[in-house]
């Protein structure tokens, strides 16, 4: 099975609709979000519609969940607040029911776990080897099948490998998973608009071979732009943070 990897689309479309056509190229069995798809641009609700009508299945990111009160808002700066007080006057009832009903997790594979930030935990920070370290432990109490976790939150693209006592980090472009010890794929974020690089980001995973592929694609960044200025919260529009 062929994965796509998707992460923190947070209201971008013009982004989400160019990966969802380039991981079409790619021959990929199933599409997964691992959360944040609202959140930081004007977006929400043609981002949703994206998400549906592709039948992409995703966990729910804080972003989402603080969309719809299931988070509260002190948990985020003030600019990311002001977005989502917006998003969340702007969903439709039927919008706030699709992220209402997003897991926290999901398993399509015994030994592949998805979640946004951390197990049961969707603003957890990664940051240390311990992090790692520890959040393997806590996985493998849970299953034992689990050896590939794939998540988001921090924008940051590349595999982590806990292998015994070590932690090895694979920026990328391609990454294959050893055999043995735990393995956590970030595939980056689809909408960020602050990165150096104005790209968004995926990530392919081959479940039989094990090989992580990451992509960088190019989408119109002026048409989110644009929509962003439209909205009189344009400054707060164009903050992202995780």
């Amino acid at each position: 099975m062929r994965l796509a990897l998707i992460a923190d689309i947070h209201a971008n479309a013009p982004a989400l609709a160019a990966v969802l056509t380039h991981a079409r190229r790619q021959h990929v069995d199933l599409v997964l979000s691992l959360g944040d798809v609202v959140g930081n641009s004007s977006l929400p609700r043609e981002t949703i519609a994206l998400m549906q009508d592709h039948g992409i299945e995703s966990v729910a990111g804080n972003h989402d969940l603080a969309a719809i009160g299931r988070l509260p808002l002190d948990l985020a700066g003030p600019r990311t607040r002001d977005v989502l007080e917006w998003t969340r006057a702007s969903l439709t009832d039927d919008e706030w029911r699709y992220l209402a009903e997003l897991p926290m997790e999901l398993a399509p594979r015994p030994e592949l776990l998805c979640f946004h930030a951390g197990f049961s935990d969707p603003v957890a920070r990664l940051r240390t080897a311990d992090d790692f370290r520890d959040q393997a432990r806590l996985i493998r109490e849970y299953d034992p099948r689990v050896s590939i976790c794939a998540l988001g939150h921090t924008h940051l693209p590349g595999v982590v490998s806990v292998v015994g006592s070590e932690v090895y980090l694979y920026p990328g472009p391609v990454a294959d998973l050893p055999s043995e010890g735990f393995h956590f794929v970030n595939p980056g974020s689809v909408g960020d608009l602050t990165m150096r690089d104005p790209r968004a980001v995926y990530a392919t995973l081959d479940l039989e071979t094990r090989r992580v592929c990451f992509f960088r694609v190019p989408y119109d960044r002026g048409a989110v732009l644009s929509a962003n200025s439209r909205q009189r919260t344009t400054a707060h529009l164009l903050e992202q943070t995780a």
